[in-house]
Parts: structure tokens; C-alpha cells; sequence
């Protein structure tokens, strides 16, 4: 599924057996036939040195600048590295970024950073995706101030549900992980509350098949494989056709 997007989705033939897994999130790169799978390039991995040599590899990617791995040093060189790399057409999603209140640099400075990527984003008309630890709230006051018509996805979903139903309410779209695999996990709880248009799964950076959360999500979610696939197809076409998070 190396194409570029647009005539991708207009060549692909919706017949069920024919839907692609998608996998929204991963640090590995996939080779499965059946899997759309989004690289995360972070300041982290090789994001400076190799990243055009990996794109030119084929597949799809997202880019951002880490809340972990942020420099107020080196902020200005990497924004600008970060703007040249996303206007590339295989960069199809901003990210990840975000807040985290416990590793990274002060919150007032990683807010400033994701502001500015968020504004980068919405010029380009390309879906963010939001790592987030123990700033929810800020996240949807910064998103209610700015306003932006791209989707948001919130990435490795795994909070209780009080919080889940204020993220949905304020627009977010929720990816769930490998976190699905545990017994009794929120990320469990919280697959029969997301609305089907809202919803994503990913691998993150754990090294195993999309097709195991899926697998997984169609038994908590008493639903046919196929029918989940295309469910989750369907809203990765949507994201990426539109520039409106509705």
C-alpha cells in the first residue's frame, strides 16, 4: 500500500476481503500485504540524519517533535526541519506530540511547541496525533482556544471512562493499543464507549502484529472482523479526505 494516498483510496476496491488492517501508530516499519501501517519519525529516531533515505523506503509516516525530546536549544532548527519534512505527501499525519507532565521539558514550553504544531498542521490540512500523559485537560483547553478543523487523534488511549467521554465530547478521536491485551484494562472498558467514527488502533512501539488488537477487539466488541476493518478503514479515509475533525 506504497501509493500515494489519494489515488490509493481511489483505486482500492471495497470488496471486505480486500480491506487492509491500519495500523495508526507504530515505531517499526510493517511489510504485511494487508496492513497500512503509519512510521512514527521522532527527534529520537533518526529524524534528522536519515529520515528523507527512510521515506524514500516507501510507506506512509507521521513526524513531530516529542514532548520527551524537546530542546529549547535546538527548538528553532528541528521546527524547521519538522516543516520541510511534513509537507512531504508520505508524511500524511503531524505527530506524535503533545504534553506529558512526567518526563520532558517544563509544560509551558512543551505547550508552546504543541501549539506551534498544532498551527503547522491546520495550515496543511494534516491529522495530529497527541501523545498525552496526565494533561488531558490542558489539551482540550488548548484545542477549544485554537479552534483547529484537522482531526486529533489521542494516541495508546488507556484512561478511565469519565475522561474518555469528555475527549469524545470535545471532538478527539481515540486510538487504542496493546493495552486492549490486558484483562480488565480501560482501554478494554473503553472500546464499547468510542464511537465507531472515532475509532483507531495502533501497536506504538511494542513489537507485534496489528491483527492481535484487532483480533481482540472483535471479541469485546461482539463484532465480525470485517466488519471492524472496514469500520476502521473508513475512518482513516475520512481523516485524511476532509479537513474537518466532525
Amino acid at each position: 500500500y506504497f501509493l500515494p494516498l489519494q489515488s490509493y483510496f481511489d483505486n482500492f476496491q471495497l470488496s471486505l476481503k480486500m480491506i487492509p488492517f491500519v495500523d495508526i501508530h507504530t515505531h517499526f516499519r510493517n511489510n504485511d500485504a494487508d496492513v497500512i501501517s503509519v512510521l512514527n519519525i521522532t527527534q529520537q529516531s533518526q529524524f534528522i540524519e536519515n529520515t528523507p533515505e527512510r521515506i524514500s523506503e516507501g510507506g506512509y509516516f507521521s513526524a513531530g517533535l516529542h514532548p520527551w525530546f524537546l530542546s529549547k536549544v535546538n527548538f528553532e532548527t528541528d521546527f524547521e526541519k519538522l516543516t520541510q519534512l511534513i509537507d512531504n505527501q508520505s508524511v500524511i499525519f503531524l505527530g506524535e506530540c503533545g504534553l506529558d507532565r512526567l518526563k520532558g521539558d517544563d509544560l509551558a514550553f512543551q505547550t508552546q511547541v504543541f501549539e506551534a504544531q498544532i498551527q503547522l498542521a491546520e495550515s496543511l490540512s494534516k491529522p495530529v496525533v497527541i501523545h498525552c500523559v496526565k494533561a488531558f485537560n490542558e489539551i482540550m483547553v488548548i484545542k477549544k482556544r485554537l479552534k483547529p478543523r484537522i482531526p486529533l487523534i489521542i494516541h495508546g488511549f488507556n484512561q478511565n471512562q469519565i475522561l474518555l467521554n469528555d475527549l469524545i465530547k470535545n471532538g478527539f478521536y481515540i486510538s487504542i493499543g496493546t493495552a486492549v491485551l490486558k484483562k480488565e484494562s480501560n482501554a478494554v472498558q473503553a472500546l464499547n464507549i468510542i464511537p465507531h467514527n472515532r475509532l483507531f488502533f495502533e501497536t506504538d512501539d511494542i513489537d507485534i502484529s496489528i491483527k492481535a488488537v484487532y483480533e481482540k477487539a472483535t471479541e469485546v466488541m461482539n463484532i465480525d472482523l470485517k466488519d471492524l476493518k472496514k469500520i476502521i478503514f473508513d475512518n482513516f479515509n475520512r481523516i485524511l479526505t476532509a479537513d474537518s475533525s466532525s
